[in-house]
């Protein structure tokens, strides 16, 4: 599949995804290597592109470089963001108790600590996806 076709199967992916707001993000490819641009108003519309893009037949990795961006006055502070993502944590019930924690900086969150398998970190990842008001995730969870 030639990288102009590539690209034309990612631009139609992120366009069928309803969380995306497709253009806003622009698209390139090399050798198939996707590189994502732009920005979103959400982290899970991020992390969408990046699914829709990985989905591509001819995708042989993905560059993101989408950013998150939000008005000053939906910013919700570091404490907030942390707090909801200590209590998104707790009430998953696949997870252990107390297993991961949770560090807020600048509307980034970091998850570290250590789980039985690499579903739970997955879990762990996508479940902060939920939070309004995120900017991106550092995922350093270890798996026993």
């Amino acid at each position: 599949m030639t990288d102009r076709a590539v690209r034309q199967a990612v631009i139609d992916a992120l366009a069928s995804d309803p969380r995306i707001d497709a253009p806003q993000v622009g698209v390139a490819v090399d050798d198939g290597i996707v590189t994502l641009t732009g920005h979103v108003a959400r982290y899970a519309a991020r992390e969408a592109a990046e699914a829709a893009a990985r989905r591509v037949c001819g995708v042989r990795g993905v560059v993101v470089q989408v950013a998150v961006r939000l008005p000053a006055a939906q910013r919700p502070r570091d404490e907030d963001l942390a707090r909801r993502a200590d209590l998104i944590l707790r009430w998953t019930m696949t997870l252990p108790p107390d297993a991961i924690r949770v560090k807020a900086r600048e509307g980034w969150i970091t998850l570290t600590g250590t789980v039985a398998g690499p579903s739970q970190k997955s879990e762990a990842q996508a479940a902060m996806a939920t939070i309004p008001g995120l900017l991106g995730l550092i995922n350093l969870i270890d798996v026993a």
